[in-house]
């Protein structure tokens, strides 16, 4: 049972993780991401920015040493990838052009986290990511034996989180390499410093307080809007296109979200269930024993990481503590 829970969640982070990528991968979306986190187009439109965005990988550059700079694999080259041996890819890799700057290009990462890693490695993982992207151009955009390090192109991992701790919400921070004098100076350095970035962006729970970028990607990868609702926001407010796959994208990711609490709260609350979601989850308290209620923590914890329902609502709901969820993440990571 433990094994087919286990399997059922990450089917369910899987589904969601790829439609959100998809989803994220339009270039109307890139552009604002960009105009929300880099220097180099906060100026500039969203419209203007767009052509400045080459093709974009999705899943497909793999993180391993030895393998970034090889390129992207294809459908038969991941073939050769077992399940479960390691093999990590960006999430979603791209290039982008600077026609008005020293710099020829950027090389852009961006990831979607979602609770599936705790935040304590989170920070040193999100800068590990960027420093691959940059050691990867090593003879690949210039010769390692001739020393053509003034080649190399500037790279930026942005990293989009989910329903964050309060004290993290609403904030968009960057950590990026910058001189510090020490002793003596100061005086112009010679040579390009500013080689790696990374940007975090934090989405809470009141977009209305947030800004503008913030309030995007919280309207179009939280699950509070339903996906007609969802849809009509972004196109009148955002003047976002969809066509057909993007409309099915945005009820798939509504239909995971629904059938991932579904399915993991039948888990704890099976007999409890007969009349909807919050009908069952209060019959299965009322029901419970102290067996029933380290399911009541287990259903609490899936709930929260999968975005359906912030901490406090799944405190309130589950009637278990903020520290029984922690405990219980802590344990099953």
């Amino acid at each position: 049972m433990k094994l087919n829970h286990a399997l059922k969640t990450t089917e369910f982070r899987s589904s969601y993780d790829h439609n959100a990528k998809l989803l994220i991968s339009k270039k109307e979306c890139l552009a604002r991401i960009l105009q929300g986190c880099v220097t180099d187009f906060k100026n500039m439109e969203v419209k203007e920015i767009i052509p400045h965005i080459e093709s974009v990988e999705i899943d497909r550059v793999p993180l391993e040493p030895g393998l970034t700079n090889c390129g992207p694999l294809n459908s038969l080259d991941k073939e050769n990838y077992e399940p479960g041996e390691g093999t990590v890819f960006f999430d979603l890799l791209f290039n982008v052009t600077l026609p008005d700057s020293e710099r020829a290009r950027i090389q852009i990462n961006i990831e979607i986290h979602n609770r599936t890693s705790p935040w304590r490695i989170l920070i040193p993982r999100s800068i590990y990511y960027p420093a691959r992207m940059l050691s990867s151009q090593g003879d690949r955009d210039f010769s390692l034996a001739k020393q053509e390090y003034d080649h190399l192109h500037k790279v930026i991992s942005i990293w989009i989180s989910l329903d964050v701790p309060e004290y993290m919400a609403d904030t968009i921070v960057s950590y990026s390499i910058k001189p510090e004098f020490l002793y003596g100076g100061p005086y112009k350095i010679q040579g390009n410093y500013d080689l790696m970035e990374t940007i975090h962006v934090n989405i809470g729970k009141d977009p209305e307080k947030s800004n503008e970028l913030i309030r995007f990607l919280y309207t179009l990868l939280s699950n509070t809007y339903k996906a007609e609702e969802k849809e009509k926001i972004l196109t009148s407010e955002y003047e976002m296109e969809f066509n057909e796959d993007d409309r099915r994208r945005i009820r798939d990711m509504e239909g995971i979200l629904d059938g991932f609490i579904k399915t993991s709260t039948e888990e704890g609350f099976r007999k409890g269930f007969d009349n909807g979601l919050k009908k069952g989850i209060k019959q299965g308290i009322k029901q419970g024993t102290s067996r029933m209620h380290e399911k009541n923590i287990a259903a609490a914890a899936l709930a929260v990481e999968s975005g359906k329902l912030c901490l406090s609502d799944a405190v309130e709901l589950f009637e278990v503590t903020e520290e029984e969820i922690s405990t219980h993440q802590k344990t099953n990571e």
